[in-house]
């Protein structure tokens, strides 16, 4: 397939260095496949779209004036001749996509990070090469879907990239300073762990124009009813939370400040007759804040909740009558509040209370079916080259 422009000069001053160490050393032509309509620009969503427009355009090749002539193909042989591909791992239509350099220094911090867990054996030569080879996959899926998210012309908005990491901070954790160790024990800035988000969230909506990302009715009814066998439960619980979190470490002064704002939390439910889950969004330091402070089911005894056991939240919430609001109760977390909203006997678990268990893998498997989709599409538009002699693969 040939290119519809050649674009040499733009191409050459080009330069960008991206997130994984996916790199471009210069913009690669336009083709004429409707699956990649702009020039290729590995994970562009990162970038800036704006400043390409005066010499992309961002319409198919028939929205501007062509070359009065063929390009050169003496000069395109002569250029493809003269190109060094030592230093290749991955090219996509000539371009370079990931070098070996960055191939070398992702297999070395896999194997750091793998020896640093005690007792494990060393690698083997088989390990780091399906390692190897699982890099480079990765980094042409990621390069794949940026060409597909810049042809749609997608750009992550600072609101929803606000939006998306507001969702995720809540879910993830309950506290600023735990966010920050977060940071520190990954060791990567809050700057880099927007432009992830950022990436993740420009994939999500590409691959949201092809379909839901949610199963549908069907799809849980019948992953429920496949594995009915793991939905029998002891007697269990649903309850809420709200938390005055107290850090590690925190002294007498955080302390009885924790119990001091849990009491008055506590009094504008039970005494001002606010409403629980709208104060829990609020005020709770729990990571179960954005769900209004809804823990979802607890199952007495089940080992996944020990640390329940261990606070006596589960002896609490067993015995705390149905819409009461517990007393102030002291647990690893800080200080708590608890309101019990239903409680069933044990038996088989209802769809309803199991459908967020459900959801989570059954969005991956959505997720990875359509993100598998686009990858065959748009990779059957380009040329992908593989430079396997240049990836240090060891005999095994």
């Amino acid at each position: 397939m040939r290119a519809c422009v050649h674009l040499h000069a733009q191409r050459k001053q080009f330069h960008a260095v991206v997130t994984y160490g996916i790199q471009a050393d210069h913009l690669a032509p336009q083709r004429c496949s409707p699956m990649a309509r702009l020039p290729h620009r590995p994970l562009l969503f990162l970038l800036t779209l704006a400043p390409l427009a005066a010499f992309t355009g961002c319409g198919g090749c028939g929205d501007r004036e062509q070359p009065a002539t063929e390009p050169d193909e003496t000069e395109a042989t002569e250029e493809s001749a003269e190109r060094d591909t030592s230093h290749y791992a991955l090219a996509v239509d000539g371009q370079m996509v990931l070098d070996v350099d960055t191939l070398a220094e992702r297999v070395q911090d896999m194997v750091d990070r793998y020896e640093r867990v005690a007792d494990r054996p060393e690698t083997t030569p088989r390990w780091r090469n399906q390692r190897r080879r699982r890099i480079v996959q990765d980094a042409l899926h990621d390069y794949l879907i940026a060409l597909e998210v810049q042809g749609q012309g997608i750009v992550v908005t600072e609101e929803q990239l606000d939006q998306d990491l507001s969702e995720e901070l809540g879910r993830m954790f309950d506290d600023r300073r735990l966010f920050e160790r977060y940071l520190a024990s990954r060791e990567i800035s809050e700057e880099e762990f927007r432009a992830q988000r950022r990436k993740d969230l420009a994939e999500r909506l590409v691959l949201a124009q092809r379909g839901s990302l949610d199963p549908t009715d069907e799809e849980l009814q019948a992953f429920y009813e496949e594995n009915i066998e793991r939905w029998h439960a002891e007697q269990r619980v649903h309850a809420s939370t709200i938390t005055a979190r107290v850090l590690r470490g925190g002294g007498t002064e955080e302390e009885q400040d924790a119990e001091r704002r849990i009491r008055e939390i506590r009094s504008r439910i039970v005494d001002g007759g606010e409403d629980f889950a709208e104060v829990a969004r609020e005020v709770s330091a729990g990571i179960e804040r954005p769900r209004g402070g809804d823990m979802g089911w607890i199952v007495r005894n089940e080992h996944l909740r020990a640390q329940l056991v261990a606070d006596g939240v589960d002896q609490l919430l067993f015995t705390l009558p149905v819409g009461e609001v517990s007393a102030p109760l002291r647990t690893q977390l800080g200080y708590q509040i608890f309101l019990v909203h239903d409680r069933r006997d044990a038996g088989t678990r209802g769809l309803d209370e199991v459908r967020d268990n459900l959801l989570r893998p059954l969005r991956r498997q959505v997720r990875q079916r359509l993100r598998h989709e686009l990858v065959r599409d748009v990779e059957d538009s380009v040329e992908v080259e593989y430079f396997e002699d240049n990836w240090g693969l060891e005999p095994e």
